[in-house]
């Protein structure tokens, strides 16, 4: 998009503009559509020009839709992380802020940046200009159309919105022959302007038009303008040839920083469709010699030399700025000239780069010479796609068909072999995958950094002891991605297991390092996991409440988000801001956030709702859910029976459940001392209910905790006991409310529904300071501990 549309581009799009720009006023997509030569560009330009602010527009570019984020780096003008695509989901936001990005020819936009606009959406106003229909992308498209705020398509222009256009672009021709090109040219805008220029053309109506007005043209002008649809993008007159200089001198084309760019990319496209197969494949060959190896390749694979755009294709695969480009090329090569060695190569490439289906579909190619080591490669990265995909039967098939193979193979393809296996017996039976790992570390070799890790990940699925020590040893050689794999897997397993502060420390100090590294998609899954752990271990809501919003103000990996959610509802739920965190779990199938559901359902007083949620929830290996699944049905239902001597219980579970056997809360209380506030606050409480005559001083240290953490409903179920001893405590005056402005009233009411301090900055036209600034106020005019317990406050004294 080089700049606004001219006024007589924009005749009969008033209500499509409008309509546009009201979409565009909110995050979300956007969406204009049409036909080629429609005026998707023209409008979206100028709904860029009356939006204001600051626009980012780039666009698909045909020749180069296997370039990872291509459009979105154009749009942006900044390299783009594309190997870590929560990361450039973050980058784009910060980048584009409150602006516009705009991202035109999204039907030939790379899949990496189609993908991902649906999440940038989520933070971001987005404008996408798409040609319809565009069979061969529409079922990438498909999800842009289903999750589009507003899908606008363009219909042709009407009988006197046609003939103004006319008359604008020729203003001297004559009537009869205005008539005659508003008839041929079908409302179309495209072939409108074109044919008011040229109106001598050959009778034809439609797309046919622009066919006839290519053949019209001299050679070597055709040529050019064909040379153009085939790069897809501007290029330099030398590449071009010697019509260059007619294209411009005919009005077709215009140079711009010494590029040639067509004056439309529907006539260029239509140049390269009418030439002849030898002419088209001549014209690739001619420009592979005059690009970079990547590019090339393509051109080279259009023209039939599969064999040289494989060369080049691998030789591009040598510098390639990242895994998901470099898979692209080798797909390419592999696809081009297919081999053994090519097909293996691709799918470790695709598989690298995440794309488990590719990787499965290339390992299968075991075609020509069948080495050992490239059949036990082949079945590493078939098994390991399989297991990704959930087909885990079918990875260890393929590893058994190997086994037979492996004295023939390197050390390293072994230990490879080993890793895979590992990791699909941990998904089928972990005490099989553990036997098989205790047997390769008993061996006495010094095993590779990543059997280690999926032997301590058997072990930790499995609930066996000591799951930690290879995970541990891994470390002392690993490095980046390895060793951050096993730091996760460490505090995942101690976070499990209620270790929560050890997981805390090791979780905030790899997520450092990530940050130091650049490596923003482990940084924030370590994040993640330190907002949950210290929100257990510490206590601290509001804390939780503010990380909380500004982790879930980014771009997340899915588990990290799980977490994320669930530590930010968890609090609001402490704090007393039911509905909020009702809001932020409703409808989830995570078993973790499903736990966290039934336990707003047991803070909200309904224990019946509660105990049928947990009891949903165990059965099974036990796991984090379980765990605290078994503790929530315990307090919903003390005098039922449960599983309370279940095996794989974390220690101050077990000790809880035992509690309400012999009723010694007290002790269990101290169990829960640093390891998680909440349920010490519970099992203080349920000293009191067990021992009347002796628990005030409990009662009292439980409320004093409460108050200090901001644990609002436990703090009232803490206090009502105290009233029973005969202890009450004033509650808060309503002339406290009072004191409050009515924009600190306005800035509460939106803490109470959940919204992060940027949400209410955006909603009140306020800076995210200054709503901090009311915050603090407002809870330091209520004297509450917490901006969570502040707006709970707020909002009881005025209903």
């Amino acid at each position: 998009m080089t700049g606004p549309a001219s006024a007589s581009h924009l005749i009969g799009r008033d209500v499509d503009v409008d309509v546009l720009l009201d979409a565009v006023r909110q995050p979300g997509l956007t969406v204009v559509a049409g036909p080629p030569g429609i005026g998707k560009t023209a409008v979206a330009a100028e709904v860029a020009r009356r939006c204001g602010g600051v626009v980012f527009a780039g666009g698909g570019l045909l020749t180069l839709r296997d370039v990872p984020a291509l459009a979105l780096t154009r749009a942006v003008r900044a390299p783009l992380p594309v190997d870590d695509p929560p990361l450039t989901v973050e980058a784009v936001r910060a980048r584009v802020g409150d602006g516009l990005l705009i991202v035109d020819d999204l039907q030939w936009a790379d899949r990496l940046t189609i993908g991902l606009l649906p999440r940038i959406a989520r933070y971001c106003r987005l404008l996408l200009a798409c040609r319809t229909p565009a069979p061969l992308v529409e079922r990438w498209i498909g999800p842009i159309r289903q999750r589009a705020a507003c899908w606008r398509d363009l219909e042709p222009l009407g009988a006197d919105a046609a003939i103004e256009l006319v008359a604008a672009t020729a203003p001297h021709l004559a009537d009869v022959t205005a008539q005659t090109v508003v008839e041929r040219a079908v409302g179309n805008p495209l072939l409108l302007t074109l044919l008011a220029r040229h109106p001598d053309g050959p009778p034809t109506r439609g797309l046919t038009a622009l066919a006839a007005l290519v053949a019209e043209l001299p050679q070597a002008e055709r040529t050019a303008l064909a040379a153009l649809g085939l790069i897809g993008r501007p290029a330099p007159a030398s590449l071009l040839g010697p019509g260059a200089d007619g294209l411009v001198r005919l009005d077709l084309a215009v140079v711009a920083a010494d590029l040639v760019c067509p004056r439309d990319r529907l006539l260029a496209d239509v140049a390269a469709g009418v030439a002849s197969v030898g002419a088209r494949a001549a014209m690739h060959r001619a420009i592979a010699e005059h690009v970079e190896d990547a590019e090339a390749a393509r051109h080279l694979a259009a023209a039939g030399d599969l064999a040289a755009a494989a060369g080049r294709a691998e030789r591009a695969a040598t510098t390639a700025r990242g895994v998901d480009d470099r898979a692209a090329l080798l797909r390419l090569a592999a696809e081009a000239a297919p081999s053994a060695a090519r097909g293996l190569a691709a799918a470790q490439a695709a598989l690298a780069a995440g794309d488990t289906a590719a990787a499965r579909r290339l390992a299968a190619d075991t075609s020509g010479p069948a080495a050992p080591e490239h059949l036990v490669a082949a079945a590493v990265v078939a098994a390991t796609a399989a297991a990704a995909g959930g087909d885990l039967a079918d990875g260890l098939q393929r590893l058994d068909g190997v086994t037979p193979l492996l004295d023939d193979v390197s050390p390293t393809l072994r230990a490879q072999h080993l890793t895979a296996r590992l990791r699909v017996l941990t998904g089928l039976d972990p005490d099989a995958a553990c036997e098989l790992g205790g047997r390769a570390a008993a061996a006495g070799e010094s095993l590779p950094a990543e059997v280690l890790i999926a032997y301590g990940a058997a072990l930790l699925a499995a609930r066996r002891d000591g799951w930690d020590r290879p995970l541990w040893t891994s470390l002392e050689h690993a490095d980046g991605v390895t060793a951050w794999t096993a730091e996760l897997l460490l505090v995942r397993g101690m976070r499990d297991l209620m270790r929560h502060a050890e997981a805390a420390e090791l979780a905030d100090r790899s997520a450092a390092d990530c940050a130091s590294r650049g490596a923003y998609l482990w940084e924030t899954s370590l994040r993640a996991e330190s907002l949950w752990l210290r929100l257990l271990a510490d206590g601290a809501i509001d804390a939780a409440v503010r990380g909380g919003a500004a982790l879930l103000a980014r771009e997340l990996p899915a588990e990290a988000r799980v977490v994320a959610v669930s530590a930010a509802a968890l609090a609001h739920a402490d704090g007393g801001a039911i509905t909020a965190a009702r809001g932020m779990v409703r409808g989830e199938r995570n078993r973790l956030l499903r736990w966290v559901a039934v336990e707003i359902d047991w803070l909200d007083g309904d224990s019946a709702e509660a105990r049928t949620g947990a009891d949903a929830l165990l059965g099974g290996r036990p796991d984090l859910a379980g765990s605290l699944a078994e503790l929530t049905r315990a307090w919903a239902a003390p005098a039922l029976p449960s599983s309370r001597h279940a095996r794989g219980l974390p220690q101050p579970v077990a000790a809880t459940l035992a509690a309400f056997d012999d009723g010694d809360f007290s002790d269990a209380a101290g169990d829960w001392d640093g390891v998680c506030v909440r349920e010490q606050l519970r099992c203080l409480l349920a000293a009191d209910e067990r021992a009347p005559n002796g628990a005030v001083d409990l009662l009292l240290s439980a409320e004093r905790l409460a108050t200090d953490r901001g644990y609002t409903v436990l703090l009232g179920r803490i206090q009502r006991a105290l009233r029973q001893r005969g202890i009450v405590r004033r509650p808060t005056s309503g002339r406290e409310a009072s004191l409050l402005s009515p924009r600190e009233h306005e800035v509460l009411e939106l803490v109470a529904a959940g919204h992060s301090t940027r949400r209410i900055a955006d909603r009140l036209g306020l800076s995210p300071n200054t709503v901090e600034t009311y915050v603090k106020s407002a809870v330091t005019k209520l004297g509450a501990r917490t901006r969570t317990e502040a707006a709970v406050r707020a909002s009881r004294m005025l209903s």
